[in-house]
């Protein structure tokens, strides 16, 4: 939908604050980005996109994440 908006939470400036990850709908970031951050991104009650394709082989990464 339009009135959705999205922060790309990736590289060395990435938000470090989870207020400030909270004006937004949804955070688009890589899997390693999230393992770094893990702790903030879970301090957040927002959908989080992320690519799983390059660790789709590992199946306990893949139930830890879906749990």
């Amino acid at each position: 939908t339009p009135s959705l908006t999205h922060h790309i939470h990736h590289g060395s400036a990435r938000l470090r604050n989870a207020e400030e990850l909270t004006k937004t709908n949804i955070i688009i970031t890589t899997y390693g980005t999230l393992r770094s951050d893990i702790q903030l991104l879970l301090k957040i009650k927002l959908p989080i996109v992320f690519n799983l394709g390059s660790i789709a082989s590992n199946k306990k990464v893949v139930l830890i994440l879906c749990e």
